[in-house]
């Protein structure tokens, strides 16, 4: 069986176009999860990150970060005035932006705050926010969620 130039051509076009179409359908199915969704406003805000990140390690106030049984416990250890620290925690978790948490930082009696949500196992970076006596205060800390 002898098959036509004119078919010939005809079958590698249609393969060709199809091979395109089922590309361009496969790339529309990737998820594009961004670290940020306004860029912009960040980097003309980072500056006040690094300034804030600074006086986290300058201060005497320490933060530590420990997954326990029921949650991920944080502690407050030799700040002077809790009362008056106000602030957010940020678990953002890289390989999925819905996985990502918020939480205002909000410390008992024990200068201690435990955060009792069903986190996915995995690596999460903990962006702390906190003003202290007005001052702003950025530390970033690394948690393996087992």
């Amino acid at each position: 069986m002898i098959i036509s130039w004119g078919k010939k051509i005809f079958f590698l076009y249609t393969t060709f176009a199809l091979a395109m179409i089922f590309l361009v359908y496969q790339c529309c199915q990737v998820n594009y999860d961004l670290v940020s969704k306004d860029y912009y406003n960040e980097e003309l805000a980072y500056q006040q990150l690094i300034d804030g990140s600074a006086r986290s390690s300058e201060s005497v106030g320490l933060i530590k970060v420990d997954q326990v049984e029921n949650g991920v416990l944080i502690q407050f250890e030799n700040f002077s005035n809790l009362a008056e620290l106000s602030g957010e925690c940020h678990f953002y978790y890289a390989p999925d932006a819905s996985v990502d948490y918020k939480i205002k930082l909000i410390p008992g009696a024990d200068s201690a705050q435990l955060v009792t949500h069903n986190f996915q196992r995995g690596n999460y970076i903990l962006k702390l926010r906190w003003n202290v006596d007005g001052r702003f205060h950025y530390q970033e800390k690394k948690l393996s969620v087992r």
